[in-house]
C-alpha cells in the first residue's frame, strides 16, 4: 500500500493556511515521559563532600589568616603617623563613603533598568526577531568601521588596521548567514514564547546570579586565607616573606593545591549555571508537549522543572560539569605555569584543553537537554541525542552558532546603553560619580544582567531544536502558527539537511 502523506505546515512562498506534505513517514508521536529516578548520585554525593572540605578550610584558615594580618599591621605600624593623619582621615572617609553610597545607589538605579530593558528585548525577540538580528549584524559592522574610523582620526595605523580588518570580517559573517536568519528568528521566536509563557524561569537564572556572586566571595575568602597562612608558616620557618613566595610560586604543592582550588571553583560555577539549563530545558519540554501545565509565570512546569533538577538530575549536573571543570583548573594551572616558563609546549597544551573544552561544553548544552526533558542520566543522555541528530541528518544545523552570536551582540549592546543612561542619570542627579565610572558600572550591570536571561533564551532555543527533531507532531498540534514558521525557516536555510 503506498505511503499516505502527513500533511503540516504550508510551503515557503504558499499562502498561509493550505498544509504541506511531508516528504516519507512522519516522525512517530512521542510521549513526555520522565524517568524519576535519582541519576549518577556518588557525583552530587561528590559534589556536597567538596563543598564540606571548602567550609572547613574555611573555618581553619580564616581565622587564622584574620590574625596574622593583624599582627602584621600591629608590627609595622606607626604611632608617629597615625597621630598626623588623623585629622586628615576624618574628611577623607566621609568622601570615600559618599562615593561608595553614591556607587551603590546607581548600582540598584541600573540594576532595575536592566531587568526592564532584558524583559523588553525579549518581547522584541518574539515579535521583531528578524529585524532585531539584522540589526545586530548591521550594527557590528558599524561599530568595528566606527573603530576604523577612529584610528584615521588619531593618525594610528594599527588600529586603523585593526579596524579594517574587523569591518571586513563583520561584512564577511553576515553575507555568510543572512540567508539564515529567519532560520535564527525562527528559533528565537519560539524559544522566547515559551519563555515569557513561563516567565518564572528567569528567577531561578537570576537567583544563580546571586549564589555565583556569593560562592566567588565565600571561595576568594577561603583561597586567600589558605595562601596567608601557608606563607605564614614558611616564613616563619625560614625567615623571609619573599622567599615563602618564591616557593610557593615553585613547589609541586602548590601547583597541586591551585589544581584543586581552581577545580572546585569552576566546578561549582558549572553546576550553577547547568542546573538553570536544565530547569530551562525541562520547562520548554512541558510547554512544548503538555502547553495547559506552562501557561503562567509560577507555572506547575517552572516548579516542577526545578524540582527535578536539584533532586533527580542533580548528580547527572554534577557529572557532566566535573569533566569541563578538570578541563578548566588543567588550563589554570598552566597560565600560572607560562608566567615563568612561556615554552611552546606549554603553549600547545593549553590549546589543546582549550579544543578539548570547546568540544566538552558542547557535548554538554545538548545532553543536559535529555536530562532535562526525560531525566535520563549524564551519558545516557549524551548519547541519546547525538543519536537523534545523527539519525535527521542535523549535524550541520546544530553547529549553527548564528543564534549564540546575535544574543551575545544583544547583550553588548543593552550593555552600552545601560551605560548611557548610568552616564545620564549621574549628570542630573547628585550622586558623586564620574562620567567614567558611571559608564563603567552602567555598562558592566547591563551586559551581566541582560546575558543572564540571553542565556535562558539559549537554553530554551537549544530545547526547541531537540524537539523539534523529537516530537515535530505535538509542536503542530500544540503551537500550530509557530510551527508553520518554524518549518518553512528552516526549509529556506537548510534545503539538503531539512527533509520535512
Amino acid at each position: 500500500m503506498m505511503q499516505q502523506p502527513y500533511y503540516a505546515a504550508q510551503p515557503y512562498g504558499q499562502p498561509y493556511g493550505q498544509p504541506v506534505i511531508w516528504h516519507g513517514a512522519p516522525p512517530p508521536k512521542q510521549t513526555l515521559e520522565r524517568h524519576h529516578r535519582c541519576n549518577d548520585i556518588c557525583f552530587s554525593f561528590l559534589f556536597f563532600v567538596h563543598l564540606g572540605v571548602i567550609a572547613y578550610v574555611t573555618a581553619k584558615y580564616v581565622p587564622l589568616a584574620i590574625n596574622q594580618e593583624i599582627s602584621i599591621y600591629n608590627n609595622n605600624n606607626n604611632d608617629n603617623n597615625s597621630n598626623n593623619n588623623a585629622n586628615n582621615n576624618s574628611s577623607g572617609e566621609q568622601i570615600d563613603n559618599s562615593s561608595v553610597h553614591a556607587i551603590l545607589i546607581l548600582i540598584a538605579i541600573v540594576g532595575g533598568i536592566t531587568v526592564l530593558v532584558s524583559t523588553l528585548t525579549m518581547n522584541i525577540l518574539i515579535y521583531c526577531a528578524h529585524g532585531l538580528i539584522t540589526a545586530a549584524l548591521i550594527f557590528n559592522i558599524i561599530s568595528f568601521g566606527l573603530v576604523a574610523t577612529q584610528g584615521i582620526i588619531m593618525g594610528n595605523p594599527v588600529v586603523i588596521t585593526l579596524g579594517a580588518m574587523m569591518t571586513l570580517l563583520a561584512i564577511w559573517f553576515a553575507c555568510s548567514v543572512w540567508i539564515r536568519i529567519p532560520f535564527a528568528a525562527a528559533n528565537l521566536e519560539t524559544a522566547t514564547r515559551a519563555i515569557r509563557d513561563n516567565f518564572g524561569v528567569t528567577i531561578f537564572a537570576y537567583m544563580s546570579l546571586i549564589i555565583s556572586f556569593l560562592w566567588n566571595v565565600w571561595f576568594m575568602v577561603a583561597f586567600s586565607s589558605f595562601i596567608i597562612v601557608e606563607n605564614s608558616q614558611y616564613t616563619n620557618q625560614n625567615g623571609s616573606n619573599d622567599d615563602a613566595q618564591v616557593h610557593q610560586s615553585q613547589s609541586p604543592e602548590f601547583y597541586l593545591y591551585l589544581f584543586l582550588f581552581s577545580l572546585s571553583y569552576y566546578w561549582t560555577y558549572q553546576v550553577i549555571k547547568n542546573h538553570v539549563h536544565v530547569t530551562v530545558a525541562g520547562t520548554v519540554g512541558t510547554w512544548w508537549f503538555l502547553p495547559q501545565e506552562a501557561a503562567s509565570c509560577c507555572s506547575c512546569a517552572v516548579c516542577a522543572s526545578f524540582y527535578r533538577a536539584s533532586t533527580y538530575s542533580f548528580g547527572s549536573i554534577c557529572m557532566g560539569s566535573l569533566l569541563v571543570a578538570i578541563i578548566q583548573a588543567m588550563k589554570e594551572v598552566l597560565n600560572y605555569m607560562r608566567e615563568s616558563d612561556d615554552g611552546i609546549i606549554l603553549c600547545l597544551a593549553q590549546c589543546c584543553l582549550s579544543c578539548i573544552e570547546s568540544i566538552a561544553e558542547y557535548f554538554n548544552q545538548w545532553a543536559y537537554v535529555y536530562v532535562g526533558l526525560y531525566g535520563y542520566n549524564f551519558l545516557e543522555a549524551g548519547q541519546q541525542v547525538i543519536s537523534l541528530f545523527t539519525a535527521r541528518g542535523w549535524t550541520v544545523i546544530v553547529a549553527d552558532y548564528l543564534v549564540d552570536r546575535v544574543l551575545l551582540m544583544v547583550s553588548v549592546l543593552v550593555g552600552l546603553v545601560i551605560g548611557i543612561l548610568a552616564i545620564v542619570i549621574a549628570e542630573y542627579s547628585s550622586l558623586n560619580v564620574s562620567v567614567g565610572n558611571a559608564f563603567l558600572i552602567g555598562a558592566s550591570i547591563g551586559v551581566m544582567l541582560n546575558s543572564v536571561l540571553m542565556n535562558v533564551i539559549g537554553s530554551a532555543v537549544n530545547t526547541v531544536i531537540v524537539c523539534f527533531a523529537e516530537a515535530p507532531q505535538e509542536f503542530l498540534m500544540n503551537h500550530p502558527e509557530l510551527h508553520n514558521k518554524m518549518v518553512n525557516a528552516w526549509r529556506l536555510a537548510w534545503p539538503a539537511q531539512f527533509r520535512y
